[in-house]
């Protein structure tokens, strides 16, 4: 995704309504956390979500990790707003499926990307989209989280596949990303591309 520094702005919107008493992390007790062998996935509260609309300082401090620079661009700012009205009327216990998950770089400290789903369905099938900041592209991260989150997904039997939809055509690293995940093209058009990933499951399990 490209990325841009934002400016903070105070609004009157459906996150409001999502709003938790501020805290020093972003590491909380009711929202899971995750670890590959580099990363750690950390699942945002509808709190933390609104501060990373602010300037990078600020959510760093209230998120206790560092944010890259630019890690938030205008789409992202545009997904974080439809993500919190989301969660506005969901279980507070669902929201990891609708959050962003911040993927934080171990040996750093640093928030080097952001990925997550859109939410439950009732074919089981979920979105999954994903992005990771410029200066940490092409070393493997985006396949690395999303895997490890593919997998804590398909861990619920509320999930039984994992989709990615209108992939844009010119992004071939997302479309090799989605390949080393065993994602399958099922289809291609000027919209761009979907792929679909089933969970594999004993016979008789599927959900």
């Amino acid at each position: 995704m490209r990325l841009t520094v934002l400016t903070r702005t105070r609004r009157s919107n459906p996150s409001d309504r999502c709003r938790a008493p501020r805290r020093a992390s972003c590491y909380t007790e009711d929202m899971p956390t995750l670890l590959t062998p580099r990363l750690q996935l950390v699942s945002l509260s509808c709190d933390h979500l609104a501060e990373l609309l602010g300037p990078p300082s600020t959510a760093s401090e209230l998120l206790g990790s560092d944010i890259e620079p630019g890690l938030v661009d205008p789409a992202v700012e545009r997904a974080i707003g439809i993500k919190l009205d989301k969660m506005a009327h969901v279980p507070r216990q669902d929201h990891p499926w609708w959050t962003y998950w911040l993927a934080i770089e171990r040996s750093s400290g640093r928030a080097v990307g952001m990925l997550g789903f859109k939410g439950l369905s009732e074919d089981k099938d979920v979105e999954i989209g994903y992005g990771i900041a410029p200066a940490f592209r092409s070393r493997g991260f985006a396949t690395e989280a999303a895997a490890r989150l593919i997998e804590w997904a398909f861990s619920d039997r509320r999930c039984s596949g994992i989709t990615a939809i209108a992939v844009a055509s010119d992004n071939r690293a997302s479309e090799r990303v989605l390949e080393k995940l065993g994602m399958k093209l099922v289809a291609r058009g000027a919209g761009g591309s979907d792929w679909h990933l089933v969970a594999k499951r004993p016979a008789g399990q599927s959900g």
